[in-house]
Formats: structure tokens, C-alpha cells, sequence
């Protein structure tokens, strides 16, 4: 099992807008890969400037979430 505890800092003053775009993109990650994945729990806490990452996994899918979360985040984010 796999624990994996990280701090992700921003740049720019996370807006609760922001806020709330990045967290939607997180639930959207977390269902589609809960699915995959029995044994797989992740939680994700926004800040004003930084977001707590805590993912529990039996095999590599915390770092699979990670590249698709920047990907996603890059696309959805990065023209605010």
C-alpha cells in the first residue's frame, strides 16, 4: 500500500472560483479512478495558496492522477 502525503503550492492567489474549478477537477480524477481501483482513497484540501494532497493506493495510480491532474489543471487553469 502506497501513502503519499504532498503540498502543492500556487503561484496566484487561489480565488474561490479557482477554488472550486480545481476541486471539481479532483472529484472528477478521484471517481474515475475509484473505478479503476478498489483499493484507492484520496483526499485534497484547498488553501489560499496551496492544496494538501493525501492518496492511499495499492499500485501506481497516485502517479497517474498527478500527470492528469496537471494536464488537467494546465487546461482549464492555465488561461485564468
Amino acid at each position: 500500500m502506497y501513502n503519499i502525503k504532498f503540498q502543492l503550492f500556487i503561484t496566484k492567489l487561489l480565488t474561490k472560483p479557482i477554488e472550486n474549478k480545481v476541486l471539481d477537477i479532483l472529484k472528477g480524477l478521484q471517481e474515475k479512478f475509484s473505478k479503476q481501483n478498489k483499493l484507492f482513497e484520496f483526499k485534497a484540501v484547498a488553501g489560499k495558496e496551496d492544496i494538501n494532497f493525501e492518496i492511499k493506493s495499492q499500485d501506481y495510480v497516485a502517479t497517474d492522477l498527478l500527470v492528469q491532474f496537471d494536464k488537467k489543471v494546465r487546461e482549464d487553469l492555465g488561461r485564468a
